[in-house]
Parts: C-alpha cells; sequence; structure tokens
C-alpha cells in the first residue's frame, strides 16, 4: 500500500522526491548556471515563472530541459528550487534583511547560493530593483510635471481658467479675435477645443528649458 504522501507524489508525476543527479552524470557547467538561475527566480516569484518560461522560451536550448521532467537537468533544478526556496524561508523567518544598493553585485553564482548569507544578499538586492520599478512605474503614472499643461504656472492658470469659462458663457462678448494680441488669450469666437489648444499654447510657454536652450517665440 502506497502513503498519501508517496500517492501525492505519483499523482504529480512523481514517483520520489528528486535527489541530485548521481556523480556519474554530469551537467555542462553553462547548463548548470541557467538551471541555479531559473531555480533562484522562480523560488522568489513562484510556480507561474517556470509555466511561463517553458512555453514562451520552450525552443532555447539551453532551457529545452524545461520541457523533459525526467531529465537529469529537471530534476538539478528542483533539488536547487527546494534548497533555495528553504533558504528564502529560513531567511524570512530570522528577519535577515541586509541592505542592498544599486551598485551591487546581481549576478546569481553557484557561490552566492550555496550560502544562507549569499542568498539573502541576491533577495535583498532584486528586492531593492523591484521596488525602484515600481517607483519608477509610479512617477510616470502621476500628473505632476507629466502632462505638459502642469507646467503653467497656478496664477496663469486660474486665469486662464476663469476667461476661458466666461467666453464659454458668453460672458465676455465683446472680446473679439482681432483685437487679442496674445493669441493664447480666449475669445469670444473660442468652442471648448480652440480653447484646449490655446491651453497647450500657453503650456509650452511655460515649458522647462533645463539647458537654458534659445527660443523661438512661437506663439
Amino acid at each position: 500500500m502506497l502513503s498519501s504522501d508517496a500517492k501525492r507524489r505519483c499523482v504529480s508525476g512523481w514517483d520520489s522526491e528528486p535527489s541530485e543527479p548521481s556523480p556519474s552524470v554530469q551537467i555542462p557547467s553553462s547548463v548548470a548556471d541557467v538551471i541555479r538561475k531559473v531555480a533562484f527566480f522562480v523560488a522568489r516569484c513562484g510556480d507561474h515563472l517556470e509555466l511561463m518560461t517553458c512555453e514562451r522560451r520552450k525552443d532555447e536550448p539551453r532551457l529545452s530541459w524545461l520541457a523533459h521532467k525526467d531529465s537529469v537537468e529537471y530534476v538539478y533544478y528542483r533539488t536547487q528550487l527546494r534548497d533555495i526556496r528553504n533558504k528564502l524561508k529560513t531567511i524570512q523567518e530570522a528577519s535577515l534583511a541586509p541592505i542592498a544598493c544599486a551598485g551591487d553585485d546581481h549576478h546569481v553564482t553557484k557561490e552566492k547560493l550555496d550560502t544562507l548569507e549569499g542568498v539573502a544578499m541576491l533577495d535583498a538586492i532584486y528586492t531593492h530593483r523591484d521596488e525602484e520599478r515600481r517607483d519608477k512605474s509610479a512617477k510616470c503614472n502621476q500628473s505632476d510635471g507629466h502632462h505638459l499643461q502642469d507646467f503653467i504656472p497656478d496664477d496663469v492658470m486660474a486665469t486662464f481658467l476663469q476667461k476661458s469659462e466666461d467666453v464659454l458663457q458668453n460672458n465676455n462678448p465683446e472680446a473679439t479675435g482681432l483685437m487679442q494680441e496674445d493669441v493664447c488669450e480666449p475669445n469670444s469666437e473660442d468652442d471648448i477645443y480652440s480653447l484646449y489648444k490655446k491651453r497647450m499654447m500657453l503650456a509650452y510657454k511655460y515649458r522647462p528649458n533645463p539647458l537654458g536652450n534659445p527660443r523661438t517665440p512661437y506663439y
């Protein structure tokens, strides 16, 4: 009779827990390096990364072992994955949090993965890089300084919006386009589309010029 644990392994496709390849079976060092890198990132990100990598990069010779669950390379990958996950769990439980900087060596090597301190530092480095990436993404989604009109000074914008409102409500019927010296100035002939165009023209006047380049007075 099979134990419940043994039945679980059979259902998942394993007759036994993966073990290290036999010493008589040699995995090329270049392939072993790739296996360890994949194991590290899957341990950090989850099994979905393995499935995605297998699907999207199945034609790459250096990753072909992902599609062959009974291969020596895949067995080695599973042992590395289990070992790294155990180390990450220990790091989390022990609250090990090395301080990572942008210039730290981020390369995943056997020497680093063999030690708890090495795995902790690699995890800290990639956590730091993930946070930087999220921060940059958040800044790109913010409106401050992102839309051209955000460069218009608040007082200038308030004046423009008030004049635009007066024009749309016909509170300033005497203003005409021919009488305006400033082409950005709202007048009675404007609609919401021409007012938007003038607002962008006004913003163009106030756009940043950090290098102090000479500007042509377009408007």
